[in-house]
């Protein structure tokens, strides 16, 4: 996860920056497209993406494309953004933490009915994209369908402007410490 920098504090927010979570062209179905389209409409909204270059062709228009980026820009863009947006795939994937880390609200799909996935725990059914990002709750996170986005970014965005430096929004039991204590007592345990 990249880490917020040292002088986190002094890094602000820039206004209507809107981070799209997907790095994979696979993640742009159609409804995601509309979505985007309709966000990209927003006034004062500026969508970015990391999509690396050479799988970048067919990224809707009003999207830019930063390419991949290395850990350190990645965590400077997070820390810019003031929105990070989930496409409803891949479930689980980091994002949606390493975005609340670095202070932005995260808006993310939640599906009409539960999703299995057998790469992620097959036993648990998934209700949104990242069930425990979802934890967090409002107003740092929505999870809401694919056409509610625009609402739910615009409300985002308006509720950083009043928060403009970068603050974590991770729950204490979400963070390193926390989860270095359980991995050792899991293994004290084993």
């Amino acid at each position: 996860t990249p880490k917020p920098s040292s002088a986190a504090s002094d890094v602000y927010k820039r206004q209507g920056l809107v981070l799209v979570l997907g790095k994979e062209p696979k993640y742009f179905t159609a409804a995601v497209r509309r979505a985007l389209g309709a966000v990209a409409k927003l006034d004062g909204v500026k969508l970015v993406a990391t999509v690396p270059r050479e799988k970048a062709r067919g990224l809707p228009p009003s999207i830019e494309n930063r390419g991949l980026l290395d850990a350190e820009g990645y965590a400077s863009l997070l820390g810019e953004a003031q929105v990070a947006l989930g496409l409803g795939d891949p479930v689980l994937g980091p994002g949606a933490l390493d975005a609340l880390e670095h202070g932005c609200a995260v808006v993310q799909v939640k599906y009409a009915k539960p999703r299995v996935e057998k790469w992620v725990n097959p036993r648990l059914p998934w209700r949104t994209q990242h069930d425990f990002a979802d934890a967090v709750g409002a107003p740092w996170v929505v999870s809401t369908t694919l056409d509610a986005f625009p609402g739910a970014v615009a409300r985002a965005v308006e509720l950083q402007r009043s928060l403009p430096k970068v603050e974590s929004r991770l729950p204490e039991s979400y963070g390193d410490a926390a989860i270095l204590e359980r991995i050792a007592a899991w293994l004290a345990a084993a």
